[in-house]
């Protein structure tokens, strides 16, 4: 009887572990991509950085930061056009950040 038991919760709990570990790891990838954009961006190294934030759009295509930090250094380094469409999505996402709509003003 005990092993019946313990053979259909095995059962149960393989479909309930495939069901929660990919929103896990989504999670996971999202907060790992943000930290070392963040620790890239802050060094000054943007290529890599850009890489990072992108990342993050594709696992979160509505984060406002990766948005805004794709659009600062954009404008930072002199391309204001491709700056533009980043800061416009993330004034939409985040209206309230102040900084990126000085920024996106400047575009």
């Amino acid at each position: 009887m005990n092993t019946l038991f313990h053979r259909y919760l095995r059962w149960l709990a393989l479909p309930l572990i495939a069901v929660l570990l990919p929103g896990c790891t989504k999670s996971l990838k999202k907060s790992h991509y943000l930290s070392r954009g963040e620790k890239d961006f802050r060094a000054g190294a943007y290529d890599n950085a850009k890489i990072d934030y992108l990342k993050v759009l594709q696992v979160d295509p509505t984060n406002a930061v990766a948005y805004a930090r794709l659009g600062q250094m954009w404008w930072e380094e002199g391309a204001p056009f491709r700056a533009g469409a980043f800061l416009q999505k993330a004034a939409e996402l985040a209206p309230h950040d102040t900084e990126n709509r000085l920024r996106l003003a400047k575009v």
